[in-house]
């Protein structure tokens, strides 16, 4: 407990001391699965998926919900890495320990999503939100909606997704209004009252540093997306948002660097994302290189 609050507020030398003690005291999915996070955290991708597959080995058929949303965490790890195959295998084998389990449905949305297969990602969008009807549930499902064209169900679901923010997630609500580049006083509004509760976490700095520079406030965007970037956290978007930063401050160099090294670690990290990370650098004249074609539709169940 001391370890899981002192992460959510980015105190991460501090949660990083008490998942060790953690581990020492009792190895077992529980510590596990901290420690994959910590690690991914910290940048040690091959660790994270490393401790991550421990977590689920370690887990007990009698609590099988754990297990799943164990296995749905670790296909995250690969998700955000773009290995879409691996990522599917461990969302699909949380949904036969668990079936219907809404984190697996949300990953196997983006699976089919970033394999072109958008009306499969609306029906797994959907199954989360009917199980969990959380503000990222309901934003991929707006997104979704929205890219296929379905208006009238896209401003009825981000209807929901506004009085959910609003109510209990601040930071998922600036995001989404940023990624749409709407709403910016709200969005940086938003982002700063999530802040003056989680203090130093990178996840809401980079909320933040996106909301700034959206509403045009480049300097502390700035410092706000370098803060976020500190350690090393291996998150495409946090690479895409410091790279469109210092491409409005006119700093073409490091947004390219940036914009290229989003699209090289995840090149699906965002519907939106990416087609503004490659617009940008094609602005840069700098070689976004190909678009991946979406991989064939297959059966996700």
């Amino acid at each position: 407990m001391l370890g899981d609050a002192e992460m959510e507020v980015g105190h991460y030398a501090a949660a990083e001391r008490a998942y060790q003690r953690m581990n020492d005291m009792r190895p077992n999915l529980a510590s596990y699965a901290r420690a994959s996070w910590m690690r991914w955290l910290l940048g040690d991708i091959e660790g994270a998926i490393e401790v991550g597959q421990r977590a689920v080995a370690a887990g007990s058929p009698r609590s099988p919900e754990t297990v799943a949303w164990t296995a749905a965490q670790l296909g995250n790890l690969y998700l955000g890495i773009d290995d879409l195959d691996q990522a599917a295998q461990h969302f699909e084998s949380a949904m036969r320990l668990f079936p219907d389990h809404p984190p697996a449905h949300l990953g196997l949305g983006r699976v089919a999503e970033a394999r072109g297969d958008l009306a499969g990602a609306i029906t797994h969008y959907q199954a989360a939100v009917r199980g969990s009807s959380i503000t990222e549930h309901l934003a991929a499902l707006a997104e979704a909606l929205d890219a296929a064209g379905r208006a009238p169900e896209a401003r009825e679901v981000t209807a929901q997704l506004e009085r959910a923010g609003r109510r209990s997630d601040p930071r998922t609500l600036s995001l989404f209004y940023a990624n749409r580049d709407v709403e910016h006083d709200a969005a940086v509004a938003l982002a700063r009252r999530e802040l003056t509760h989680r203090e130093d976490d990178v996840y809401t700095q980079d909320a933040l540093a996106w909301a700034l520079l959206r509403a045009g406030q480049l300097d502390e965007a700035q410092a706000m997306s370098a803060r976020a970037r500190r350690l090393n956290t291996p998150e495409a978007r946090f690479l895409f948002h410091g790279g469109m930063i210092a491409l409005a401050r006119g700093d073409r160099a490091e947004a390219r660097s940036l914009l290229s090294d989003a699209l090289q670690l995840n090149a699906h990290f965002d519907r939106r994302g990416v087609a503004e990370s490659r617009r940008a650098l094609a602005s840069l004249g700098a070689d976004a290189g190909p678009t991946p074609p979406p991989s064939p539709p297959r059966p996700t169940r």
